[in-house]
């Protein structure tokens, strides 16, 4: 897989945390530059890798903000090679039915986020697709979740968001393949990140229907960060070169 990473560059939105994180760690020796957009204004102190790119305080449901951010990674990185989207939240605290504005919230940063770093990717894959051929072979991994595929308890509106990213990814692999460009979304299940945490340590519908969700689990276990990276960087790489417009998910054998 090494080769295949060879000479190639990356941006990971929503890298300064969790799967993102855990994604940006497993390509370091792989890319030669990874580009790391978050909402958050500090990067993560342990990082002194020369390929390593930090664009903090990006608010992924902005277009402007993502533009911007697009053209100073272009004019480090005229080459683009894949896409992965990260950048997602989801309340930790429950209410039946859920107000406005968490819907409102929920469906800006995991629907329009998506839409937006996406709809800047595939500009840029437009832009390198020559005399009908493509340049080079591109691929965007977008992170859903098992709630792109089933309902859940207290997560109406993230679940909504997550049915739509899926809509979008296989749009986007039907739209976009003959251009050289893979599209998939990884379905994590219960993963322990930070906001899978913070789901956790509150009492109440939220924390009582993450319970539930994770006894159906028959590995009997969350998933680490890690073991979500893997599966990201499989689907970056050369070796998923005829993988794409699927949802793959990586949760324990949970159905």
């Amino acid at each position: 897989m090494t080769t295949s990473f060879q000479n190639k560059t990356v941006i990971v939105a929503g890298g300064f945390s969790g799967i993102g994180l855990s994604t940006v760690i497993h390509l370091l020796d792989l890319c030669e530059a990874i580009h790391v957009i978050d909402v958050s204004d500090f990067p993560p102190s342990n990082f002194a890798q020369d390929n390593v790119y930090f664009y903090p305080s990006v608010d992924v449901s902005l277009r402007e903000s993502v533009s911007q951010t697009f053209k100073s990674i272009l004019a480090r990185s005229p080459r683009i090679h894949g896409l992965v989207n990260c950048a997602g939240i989801s309340p930790s605290i429950a209410t039946i039915p859920e107000p406005d504005a968490t819907f409102d919230r929920v469906m800006a940063v995991n629907c329009r986020g998506t839409w937006t770093l996406g709809t800047e990717f595939l500009r840029h894959i437009q832009s390198i697709h020559k005399d009908g051929l493509p340049t080079y072979s591109t691929s965007m991994v977008i992170i859903g979740s098992s709630a792109s595929m089933r309902g859940y308890r207290s997560l109406a509106a993230y679940t909504c968001s997550k049915h739509a990213v899926l809509g979008l990814a296989r749009a986007w692999a039907l739209e976009y393949a003959q251009m050289g460009l893979r599209v998939n979304l990884v379905a994590p299940g219960s993963t322990m990140t930070p906001m899978f945490q913070a789901q956790l340590a509150n009492s109440g519908l939220r924390n009582e229907s993450t319970l539930q969700a994770v006894a159906q689990i028959p590995m009997a276990r969350w998933a680490e960060p890690s073991e979500i990276a893997s599966m990201i960087g499989f689907l970056l790489s050369d070796a998923a070169s005829y993988i794409t417009g699927q949802a793959i998910p990586v949760n324990g054998g949970e159905f």
